[in-house]
């Protein structure tokens, strides 16, 4: 690995490996509406996804970075690559798969700042780490997964794991802990700790 950090000139090189999608954002005066059609305050399209914003934070930060996430051939899927380009984070290696369709997700959020994701999970995004230069994830100084694709994620982490390179996982669900076993910092929402909280001790 290349010396980097606060005592370096060199940037830190991230990987980040995940989902990335888009977000259709309302901003709404209440939820659940009281009729039938109820206007919105505002609305904004944006990139994203727990790996893709996890780069795009890190790139901002003044990181070199590269995101290892799928797309389908579609215009959400064009949109969240230039989002991506635009915020300076590395795509060479983002799979686009023709006929695929790219993850997107409706966000309301209301007042308060409470918010409800309805996810589209996409269709022909298939979880497959030949499709990625896995060998490539020694290389970097930190990997970050949200094991939104198990196979490809823990794919990664096995390989900066080998050679010394630090993991960090971000988990959004108690039922993908699994799939963060092997990594050595652990990121949980709010959600995935409440439902750990709220597990049977036998059951942990």
């Amino acid at each position: 690995m290349t010396p980097s950090g606060p005592g370096s000139r060199t940037p830190p090189r991230v990987l980040a490996v995940g989902l990335s999608c888009v977000d259709h954002v309302w901003r709404v005066e209440r939820f659940p509406p009281s009729a039938s059609r109820t206007h919105a305050k505002s609305y904004a399209m944006r990139g994203g996804g727990p790996a893709a914003t996890a780069a795009v934070a890190a790139a901002r930060m003044g990181a070199t970075v590269d995101l290892w996430a799928i797309h389908g051939d579609d215009a959400a899927g064009a949109a969240a690559r230039d989002d991506l380009e635009r915020f300076g984070v590395g795509t060479a290696s983002l799979r686009t798969v023709p006929g695929a369709r790219t993850v997107v997700s409706a966000i309301l959020v209301d007042p308060t700042g409470e918010r409800w994701i309805f996810p589209y999970r996409g269709t022909g995004l298939a979880d497959d780490p030949e499709a990625f230069p896995v060998a490539a994830a020694a290389s970097y100084d930190a990997v970050h997964v949200d094991v939104r694709y198990p196979r490809v994620c823990g794919a990664a982490v096995a390989a900066a794991r080998a050679a010394g390179v630090p993991t960090v996982a971000d988990v959004g669900h108690a039922r993908d802990l699994e799939h963060a076993a092997d990594v050595d910092h652990l990121l949980v929402s709010a959600e995935c700790a409440q439902e750990i909280a709220d597990e049977p001790e036998e059951a942990l």
